[in-house]
């Protein structure tokens, strides 16, 4: 017999029954008993006995095959016992955990995380497939992003060193739910196992995630296959509003100026804003010629609003555009590849949640803002900020109409009209917007 002493001077005999690793603890007044058989075949259970101050022994002994009579009128709970267990050899089981998720963090915060898993047995385990249900707040990452600095991997000039994911692959895997890992990875008996993830906080709020890791062992057990979950709470607290207003361009073609408003509504932290990128190859972003205010403010203390205006065209595909824009004068070499992974996959996601409330016509444009803490890399409240990214989808112009025009035509001319009349050539440009292809030009001449 084997009394150990627990909680509240209780001890646990195991001498039934044998080969029996037994552990009681004293919670809310019951005492909670959890046994673990070591030897495989055929385990009957009888009983419990217990010794108490290493003074007073008692027992119970279980009862099976028995109806628990219940009063006339009421129901209880259906309890059904049985006393023959049948023991197996120890499956394999992985253990695992996403390294560094916060429980809570501002919106817009991008994150390098990685998801360890143990596997605690003596067989290999193979065929991973991990399932999401937040798949607009965690991406799986590339086995190759590992290892990666973040956020200097974001780079343009280390991005093009990584391999390109092609745009239509991320745009049919934007939804996603099922992540299946490379058929050759396999964790063996004892070993551990890293794979990257790219967290993004999308919205503010209070969320649930889920993960399922499924797979299937390489052990002579007649069960195949065992699954591995994950529950995580995360508080996302706001952090930067920003909106944006588009308004065609008077006097140029396929030009827009746009009225962008931002709003820090953080309690205390104080965001520098970094790039402002815009979605596609067709568009080129640039200051107005008579105002430079996107440039020069950099830094958005906590509840403090900024307005500021630039200008976006649209170029031939083959043209070579500018779509970033650097908005902060430190480290300004330091330019993040929004079309390449991660960025452009929670872009994605963005543009399939926020297609879903948008009404009317809103294909013109997307922004994307990113900004970091000031002062440094980190921030030094919690949550930390080390960099974010806000995306703006499906942004249309205010006042487009579905055809316009513009007249070219020389503006100033000097002539005497008492030698003789004039002529002026003037052309009238009609592009229906309608259909983008469709085109009008009018010639005609003005005399006097």
């Amino acid at each position: 017999m084997v009394d150990s002493p627990m909680a509240g001077g209780i001890g646990v005999d195991a001498r039934e029954g044998g080969g029996l690793e037994s552990v009681a603890a004293l919670v809310d007044g019951a005492v909670q008993l959890e046994v673990t058989p070591n030897v495989e075949g055929i385990l009957k259970l009888l009983g419990i006995r217990w010794t108490l101050s290493n003074s007073v022994v008692g027992y119970q002994y279980f009862e099976f095959g028995t109806k628990r009579k219940n009063k006339k009128g009421k129901r209880g709970p259906n309890h059904s016992l049985n006393n023959r267990l049948i023991v197996i050899k120890g499956l394999p089981k992985l253990m695992g955990c996403i390294e560094h998720l916060p429980t809570n963090a501002f919106a817009g915060d991008l994150r390098l995380l990685k998801l360890n898993l143990r596997n605690h047995s003596e067989y290999a385990v193979k065929n991973l497939k991990m399932k999401l249900s937040h798949p607009r707040f965690i991406i799986p990452g590339d086995l190759s992003e590992v290892d990666l600095e973040f956020p200097q991997c974001l780079r343009k000039h280390v991005q093009s060193e990584r391999a390109t994911v092609s745009p239509k692959q991320t745009q049919e895997n934007f939804k996603g739910l099922l992540f299946a890992f490379s058929q050759d990875i396999k964790i063996q008996g004892g070993a551990s196992f890293s794979w990257p993830i790219w967290f993004h906080a999308a919205t503010p709020g209070n969320f649930s995630f889920y993960v399922s890791l499924y797979y299937e062992m390489e052990s002579p057990s007649d069960i195949t296959y065992r699954t591995l979950r994950m529950h995580y709470n995360i508080e996302v607290l706001p952090s930067l509003d920003v909106s944006f207003a588009i308004r065609m361009c008077s006097s140029r073609l396929q030009e827009y100026i746009v009225h962008m408003d931002i709003l820090n509504r953080t309690p205390s932290e104080s965001l520098m804003l970094h790039q402002l990128s815009c979605s596609g190859s067709k568009w080129t972003i640039s200051t107005l010629p008579s105002c430079e205010s996107i440039n020069s403010v950099e830094t958005v203390s906590a509840n403090q609003a900024m307005s500021c205006f630039f200008k976006i065209k649209e170029e031939a595909e083959n043209n070579s555009c500018r779509s970033d824009m650097i908005l902060s004068h430190e480290g300004s070499t330091e330019e993040f590849d929004v079309s390449q992974s991660p960025i452009t996959d929670f872009h994605n996601q963005e543009r399939y949640q926020q297609g879903k409330l948008a009404k009317g016509r809103c294909n013109l444009i997307d922004f994307i803002l990113i900004s970091k803490a000031a002062g440094g890399n980190y921030s030094k409240s919690e949550p930390h900020i080390q960099l974010l990214s806000h995306h703006a989808c499906h942004c249309s112009a205010l006042d487009q109409s579905p055809v316009w025009w513009f007249m070219e035509g020389p503006r100033t001319v000097t002539h005497d009209f008492l030698k003789s009349y004039y002529e002026a050539n003037i052309q009238l440009n009609k592009p229906n917007l309608s259909v983008p292809a469709m085109y009008r030009k009018l010639f005609f001449t003005a005399a006097k």
